[in-house]
């Protein structure tokens, strides 16, 4: 009996573990949620996690955000970095962001939230996040209310091993206007529910905001279902100007010399800054942007989106070095879209011209310290000689060979003569329109499209039959825009094929029309990769049953022939490698 008050009393004393420190830092029924936070935030430091998780869930519902505001408020970058650096540490910091964002939201309590992103962002792989941005998963978010038919709520939860479960209701999937979000995400989000690993990084449309995407890690789901309203959405979407600071001990880490890092955080500062302006003048005019410059301007806004978004979760300098897909791919929508500028020039009033001129300086500007970022010198990867070898070297010592000498020129006349011959089509195929006389009808909205920029009559322009292909254009556009192909993509002259993308593969293009079928779309995938053309299939016109379908009979149909590689669109349908 004695023995089985002793086992009682111990258990007692486990048992009430999380209500004594509680009841520590109670007076007179008031909870001294600084003090218990800063003792919490010690315990989690030590590694006692699950102990921290136990102290919030013991708290009353009125106080687990704010014990988690004062623990976030009072732990350093270095400490959450840390806390992350374990399974245990990140579901704490996943219950704490939970918690931060769930209710009234203030500004201190978005801060905090938005630190723990940053620090749950360093788990995320920047390849893999670069291609997450420019071609994963985006869901529309759109608020209800009394005026708003089509709304499109986010349902999120928290799931074991730091996995986000998300669903969407079936209506959103039936509604046009979220098509071009809906058609990269998996059917199920809009049945059952989808569980996203924690380190995927996803974007999010706000409609409310008009059609800024934010790019995330999965997490970030949890706060858009928190919250519903404008006001609150604003701060959800709001993007610290400098984003997550690198020290000069992260930068060399990076590569970056030492005596550089002081100057390549300078060059980083000033870019985030400059992005943060940017971002208030897009988002005051970017409905006016689309409406005025079409696609070009959609798609200069989206990179604009992914860039601000990188730097919030990154930080200007290591986007600048080690993503550099996502910079070109700025730099291209800048060009094309002041290519649309410009041949709108005369119609645009003197406040749009301020407006251009505003975008067009602080771009230039970015771009400016994304190349000094980018080019800085690099120190030598460890166990590399200080002085590298003659046969390493590039300069003079190193001249070209004959060969080489022969093989370059070869190329710069093939490509001199593609452009003359795309340039004298393009000035042919446009007097012909303009007289009336050209054999073939193209719609009003396929012209308006071709003069939105001269990229897309490049692009359009095919030397074989002559005339423009409008749809294969905008395909490969997308295949850019999505990064299933390379950019800048260009019209490729070689025989066969249609589009060459930014490494010089030259590519054919198959898509789907109203009578097409998995069989027979399938058929011409597979014979283009078999008669060793690279081929592009865009199989968006059709369901996800049908895209799978088409995938799984190319590769039977295929076999273990030689082949070239397929790539396809929409970019969840995965490639086949060449063989």
């Amino acid at each position: 009996m004695a023995g089985n008050r002793a086992v009682a009393a111990h258990l007692s004393v486990q048992l009430s573990a999380e209500s004594d420190l509680i009841d520590e830092h109670t007076s007179w029924g008031n909870l001294a949620e600084d003090d218990l936070g800063r003792a919490l935030l010690a315990r989690a430091v030590r590694g006692e996690h699950q102990f921290v998780q136990a102290v919030l869930s013991e708290l009353g519902w009125r106080n687990r955000d704010d014990v988690s505001l004062e623990l976030t408020q009072a732990a350093s970058n270095e400490q959450l970095v840390a806390i992350a650096g374990s399974e245990s540490g990140r579901r704490l910091l996943d219950r704490m962001y939970d918690e931060l964002t769930e209710g009234s939201l203030g500004d201190d309590e978005q801060t905090q939230a938005d630190r723990i992103l940053r620090v749950k962002s360093q788990g995320v792989d920047p390849a893999q996040a670069q291609q997450q941005m420019l071609g994963g998963k985006i869901f529309p978010f759109r608020s209800s209310g009394i005026t708003v038919l089509d709304d499109a709520p986010v349902m999120a939860e928290r799931r074991e091993r730091g996995q986000i479960w998300v669903k969407q209701p079936t209506r959103v999937l039936g509604t046009s206007m979220f098509r071009e979000e809906t058609s990269t995400l998996p059917t199920d989000v809009f049945i059952g529910g989808v569980l996203l690993p924690e380190n995927e990084v996803v974007g999010v449309k706000f409609y409310d905001l008009g059609g800024e995407v934010v790019y995330r890690p999965a997490l970030f789901l949890i706060q858009v279902a928190n919250q519903n309203d404008t006001q609150t959405l604003t701060k959800i979407a709001e993007i610290a100007g400098i984003g997550l600071t690198l020290g000069t001990g992260a930068l060399v880490g990076l590569g970056v010399e030492a005596s550089m890092a002081a100057r390549v955080l300078l060059w980083a500062d000033r870019a985030a800054f400059v992005l943060g302006t940017i971002a208030t003048v897009i988002n005051e005019h970017r409905g006016e942007i689309i409406e005025r410059f079409g696609d070009s301007g959609r798609q200069f806004l989206r990179y604009v989106d992914i860039v601000q978004s990188a730097t919030a979760m990154y930080g200007f300098a290591r986007l600048a070095i080690s993503m550099g897909q996502i910079i070109n791919g700025f730099r291209t929508s800048y060009v094309n879209w002041r290519a649309a500028v410009r041949s709108l020039e005369s119609e645009l009033d003197d406040g749009e011209r301020v407006v251009v001129q505003e975008i067009t300086q602080q771009t230039e500007e970015v771009l400016e310290n994304a190349d000094n970022v980018g080019n800085a010198p690099r120190q030598l990867p460890a166990g590399e000689p200080a002085t590298i070898p003659p046969e390493r070297q590039l300069g003079p010592g190193q001249p070209p060979t004959a060969r080489e000498r022969l093989d370059a020129a070869r190329a710069a006349r093939a490509e001199q003569a593609r452009q003359t011959e795309i340039q004298e089509g393009i000035a042919r195929v446009d007097r012909e329109l303009a007289a009336g006389t050209h054999r073939r009808r193209i719609s009003q909205e396929d012209l308006d499209w071709l003069n939105a920029s001269p990229r897309h009559k490049e692009i359009a322009y095919d030397p074989d039959i002559g005339t423009y292909r409008v749809s294969e254009a905008r395909q490969a556009i997308a295949a850019e825009e999505s990064g299933v192909l390379s950019g800048p993509v260009a019209r490729s002259t070689a025989p066969g094929t249609d589009i060459m993308d930014g490494a010089g593969v030259a590519w054919s293009v198959k898509g789907t029309g109203p009578s097409s079928t998995v069989d027979s779309t399938a058929g011409l995938i597979a014979g283009e990769a078999l008669a060793g053309r690279p081929c592009l299939g865009d199989l968006r016109g059709m369901s996800m049953r049908d895209q799978a379908g088409v995938r799984t009979l190319v590769t039977e149909q295929l076999g273990a022939r030689p082949h070239a590689e397929i790539r396809f669109m929409p970019p969840g349908v995965e490639r086949i490698r060449a063989q």
